[in-house]
């Protein structure tokens, strides 16, 4: 079954942000705050919820669910719940045009890295400059992510960075970015190979 995809927001800092990645799984539960019925399964269920942290307390504002064939199932506004969600989250705003295609976390201007415990925020960790560096090292050549050697630094850079856990998420968008880099290069090559071949027909 096709899943659909899932887009979250959460106001932070007068700011709305897309949750990029989240450590433990969902940020809610709809069953078991009772905003689902019970005979609704969850692995049948795309659940998006938008989010407010309010004097550092999270708040779930609103959500939507839908069945797998993308039809609405429950549609709710002006909830304000307060959340008992412990783990980390990744924020993340105003995505870079030229990495629009695969959307990596050093793609947006800002990410930020948001611990809580229990529903409380304990920790907000600015990242948006480590991930700038990213892209200046990609923009000014001293890493390209055709190469396999400098797209593995960079996920253990990023790995290494961040408090919470998130390999997997990170390892399917480290495996995208390569795939795209090399098919980016393979165009350059097919593009030498024929400008090659004109300047020797030219020649002779």
């Amino acid at each position: 079954m096709n899943r659909l995809e899932k887009t979250e927001w959460m106001q932070y800092k007068d700011a709305a942000f897309e949750i990029m990645m989240t450590e433990k799984g969902s940020l809610l539960d709809p069953w078991e705050l009772g905003l689902l019925p019970v005979e609704k399964k969850k692995n049948e269920m795309t659940v998006i919820g938008n989010y407010q942290i309010e004097d550092f307390v999270l708040y779930l504002e609103a959500f939507e669910a839908r069945d797998g064939a993308g039809s609405l199932v429950a549609k709710k506004e002006g909830l304000h719940i307060p959340l008992a969600y412990s783990g980390s989250v990744l924020l993340v705003r105003e995505l870079i045009e030229q990495y629009a295609e695969y959307k990596p976390c050093y793609g947006y201007q800002e990410l930020f890295e948001l611990i809580f415990d229990r529903g409380c925020l304990t920790t907000n960790i600015d990242h948006s400059r480590a991930m700038y560096r990213i892209r200046r090292n990609l923009e000014t050549g001293l890493r390209d992510m055709s190469n396999p050697k400098d797209a593995r630094c960079i996920l253990y850079f990023i790995d290494r960075l961040f408090v919470g856990k998130y390999k997997e998420s990170l390892r399917a968008r480290y495996f995208h970015s390569v795939k795209l880099g090399l098919k980016k290069l393979w165009k350059k090559l097919k593009k030498w190979t024929c400008m090659g071949k004109a300047l020797i027909f030219r020649i002779l």
